[in-house]
């Protein structure tokens, strides 16, 4: 019975040292807690700025290069028939592989962006002399 009422005592001494050290200890916790919160802000808001700003410049940048029509149609991945393979670049990106044909009197090449299941793709943009003639998007 007196081991039970030691460890009685011990917790109740414990338990208001803890409560004291938290209380000493509270306003540097909630200062950290604070600048914390405020960093992670910091941090996301100026993300958020510099993806603006890029996607501000971009606009510009197709707008200058090729009209505000041209540039409309790219900024929403568009393709089209007798778009130039810079325009598609523009637009869709880079393609992950491109097949080419040497004919007698044209070059065709297959573009193909998104990589499907089993080594196919999912979109094929076939171009020919520079300029895109059809496309095929698979789901």
């Amino acid at each position: 019975m007196a081991r039970g009422g030691f460890w009685l005592v011990a917790l109740v001494i414990g338990g208001v040292s803890l409560v004291e050290q938290v209380q000493k200890y509270w306003p540097v916790f909630v200062s950290f807690i604070i600048l914390s919160v405020l960093a992670a802000l910091y941090i996301f808001v100026d993300s958020f700025a510099k993806e603006k700003f890029q996607k501000e410049q971009r606009e510009e940048e197709l707008l200058a290069k090729y009209g505000e029509e041209i540039a409309g149609e790219i900024l929403k991945s568009h393709i089209w028939v007798d778009q130039t393979t810079e325009q598609l670049v523009d637009s869709r990106g880079k393609p992950y592989a491109i097949d080419q044909k040497f004919l007698k009197s044209k070059v065709r090449e297959v573009w193909k962006y998104n990589p499907g299941p089993r080594g196919g793709c999912r979109l094929r943009v076939t171009i020919e002399n520079g300029r895109v003639v059809s496309w095929d998007r698979k789901i």
